[in-house]
């Protein structure tokens, strides 16, 4: 009750259960009371029950006001008829206030969490690994993460898992991709600075005239803001100078992750947690590419020793195995795709796959 006093808004969710609660009735009308008495505004929902039944107690409702009129006095039950007959008006004034607070949410939940394929092999201990780094530290600390491994070994799709799992728990949130390849262009980096600050304070995206104007508005606006952030294929110090160039920048209990294939960034910007992703074995190499290569999720016996081949060749990288998949047509019904495929024309080199060397001749 004390919680419906301190509010300024309560949004009551009615179902079929609400009536038999005689808390979730105690609530209601006190609500009801509150609103009368400082303009308190609420918000009611109808999860999987009409207005009318609560209105009128009717179905369940009904039922429900039976049993209470056997255990509790009439003052008490009416004070929770007429809340209820009072709270079902309020619909028509802010039903369409409701509407798109419920679609601000939705849209908010769809942006934080990120895009992940849904075949994923042997990542499972690598996410618990990570999610233990970063949630045994203190909650009063800010936390940075590196992960570090060769390009096409699976570390943005690992982080990307790993901070789907733990957004929830921030109100803040942003994820910057392909960080290399971005601040390569004109301005590039204080494109990146704008869109991290417009991302967390969710405002419209500013421009700065330079990192030093970036700099200055992320360490001012940012330094109460609790979030997680995801740095995905950082390859310059520069970069993280920018964007993180101070964990004083970001709020207290902030999480911030880092892709990148090159160590020495991380030990230059003093990153003390780092996680080295390897190659994944052989065995979880060949499901991961049979998966996405037969429908089945494994080959025909005339396949077999190709599947095979493919993933040695390959170099046992998820982003090879998949671009080969793409190129190819390997079904369990196309039995002569492995006879036509020119097993010389996959090279590898210092096992990252030149993808455009990945020719198929398939037969339909």
């Amino acid at each position: 009750m004390r919680a419906i006093k301190q509010s300024k808004i309560s949004i009551p969710i009615f179902s079929k259960g609400y009536a038999s609660s005689k808390w979730c009735l105690k609530e209601v009308a006190e609500m009801m009371k509150h609103k009368d008495e400082t303009k308190h505004m609420i918000l009611p929902i109808f999860l999987d029950i009409t207005p009318d039944e609560v209105q009128h107690q009717t179905g369940n409702f009904g039922e429900a006001f039976a049993q209470h009129k056997e255990k509790y006095n009439f003052k008490t039950v009416q004070e929770w008829r007429d809340a209820l007959q009072k709270v079902v008006k309020l619909k028509g004034k802010h039903g369409v206030f409701i509407k798109k607070v419920l679609a601000r949410v939705l849209i908010s939940l769809k942006k934080a969490s990120l895009d992940v394929n849904d075949i994923l092999v042997g990542i499972d201990h690598h996410v618990e690994a990570i999610k233990t780094t970063l949630q045994e530290v203190n909650e009063a600390v800010v936390q940075i993460v590196g992960i570090w491994g060769m390009g096409g070994i699976g570390k943005t799709t690992l982080a990307k898992v790993v901070y789907n799992q733990l957004v929830g728990q921030f109100n803040y949130f942003c994820f910057l991709d392909d960080i290399r390849e971005t601040s390569s262009q004109p301005k590039g980096l204080q494109y990146l600075q704008s869109k991290l600050l417009s991302d967390i304070l969710k405002c419209e995206r500013e421009e700065f005239a330079n990192t030093d104007e970036g700099t200055k508005q992320l360490k001012y606006r940012l330094r109460h803001k609790k979030a997680i952030i995801l740095l995905d294929d950082v390859d310059r110090v520069d970069q993280l100078k920018a964007l993180a160039g101070d964990l004083a920048w970001f709020g207290l209990g902030s999480r911030i992750i880092i892709t990148t294939r090159e160590k020495k960034v991380l030990d230059l910007f003093h990153v003390s947690d780092i996680y080295e992703l390897a190659l994944m074995g052989e065995g979880q190499a060949f499901e991961l590419f049979c998966r996405h290569a037969f429908i089945k999720g494994s080959p025909t016996p005339d396949l077999f020793g190709l599947s095979w081949d493919i993933v040695r060749t390959t170099g046992r990288l998820p982003l090879a195995l998949e671009v080969t998949v793409s190129y190819g047509c390997m079904t369990n019904s196309e039995t002569l795709a492995g006879k036509l495929w020119n097993r010389k024309t996959i090279k590898s080199h210092g096992c990252v796959v030149d993808c455009g060397t990945v020719k198929w001749r398939c037969l339909y």
